[in-house]
């Protein structure tokens, strides 16, 4: 199964959770993602859709696609799951 990609002028890779969780990712990322946004692509097999709470939180739908607001150091600490 491939687990590494490119879709436009954006790299993808998939991790298992097992390996390594989306949280602790973020965190080590962190210095490198504050400032930007996120822009989630698949949700299980499928498109993410905004809860009351993400869409209370500033997350926005960009076409299909779910959007964070700009990433903010607290957002990198507590980032949702």
């Amino acid at each position: 199964m491939k687990r590494t990609g490119v879709l436009a002028a954006y790299r993808w890779w998939e991790i298992p959770p097992e390996r390594l969780s989306m949280a602790a990712m973020i965190r080590m990322l962190a210095p490198r993602l504050v400032g930007l946004v996120a822009v989630n692509v698949s949700w299980d097999s499928g498109l993410m859709e905004l809860t009351p709470d993400l869409a209370a939180a500033g997350w926005t739908t960009v076409g299909r696609f779910a959007m964070t607001p700009v990433i903010e150091v607290i957002t990198t600490q507590n980032w949702p799951m």
